[in-house]
């Protein structure tokens, strides 16, 4: 298997890709064709997820069924992410996926931005809608509160 799969980059059908981890480069890959029968290799080894899991703790063993499932989910992950931002570059009518796709697509479904990669503007913080019975509880609370 090829480094950048080791590492967590993904590949396209194009050979390069633009990785959250990536800086913002391009990441030369492996062509994924369809009948290359590339769809069953996993983006993930069994010795390389040992390897993370020691670096994360060294007295941690994994049972041999949360191995696959650990793989399944990260396959899954890296596939739903590759086919998300797949769409978002075709809608900018590019051939080459970019850190901004990976941005939104993560935004979106994960309501998650990774600071450092792409554009360092200052996200807004949205402020969560307050609801009539919030504000009453807190009406109770400060009226509570001036007895004492």
């Amino acid at each position: 298997m090829d480094e950048a799969s080791q590492n967590g980059g993904t590949t396209t059908a194009t050979g390069t890709t633009s990785g959250a981890g990536g800086g913002g480069g391009s990441v030369k890959g492996v062509n994924h064709n369809a009948g290359s029968g590339a769809e069953n290799t996993p983006m993930l080894t069994k010795p390389r997820l040992t390897e993370l899991v020691r670096e994360v703790d060294t007295t941690t063993q994994l049972d041999e069924d949360v191995e696959e499932l650990l793989l399944q989910i990260i396959d899954d992950f890296v596939e739903d992410t590759v086919k998300s931002t797949s769409a978002f570059a075709k809608h900018r009518k590019s051939n080459k996926i970019e850190v901004r796709d990976v941005q939104l697509h993560f935004e979106r479904k994960y309501n998650m931005w990774i600071p450092g990669f792409g554009t360092d503007e200052l996200r807004p913080y949205k402020r969560a809608a307050v609801t009539e019975a919030h504000k009453q509880r807190l009406a109770l609370i400060r009226k509570t509160i001036k007895k004492y």
